[in-house]
């Protein structure tokens, strides 16, 4: 128990009198401009070595809609230009993806 002290290791930094905040960043919309950018330059270079980043790929939501059956979580793995069309199809027809998934299959299984 030699190795317990009551004193604050902080305060033995020095004295903060002379601690300033950071300043505000300014409100001027420069870094989204600069996100894209980089972004833009990032996937140039990984395709010009081979690789494809699909991580930057935009992504459609699903709106919720509540069919009132009785329903399970199943996660499968789709790739996203295929899930962005289903799901797009879905928002177009007022679907959820219940009825949507319902629907394919009656149409895949006549």
């Amino acid at each position: 128990m030699s190795g317990l002290t009551n004193s604050n290791p902080l305060m033995s930094s020095g004295a903060l009198d002379d601690f300033q905040p950071r300043p505000r960043p300014s409100s001027v919309a420069v870094q989204p401009d600069l996100t894209r950018t980089e972004k833009a330059t990032v996937r140039q270079s990984a395709e010009a070595r081979g690789f494809v980043i699909d991580n930057l790929a935009t992504v459609v939501r699903a709106k919720r809609n509540n069919s009132g059956k009785a329903s399970k979580s199943h996660t499968l793995r789709l790739y996203i230009q295929d899930i962005n069309r289903f799901q797009t199809w879905c928002n177009d027809n007022d679907y959820s993806q219940a009825r949507g998934f319902e629907i394919l299959l009656d149409t895949i299984l006549k």
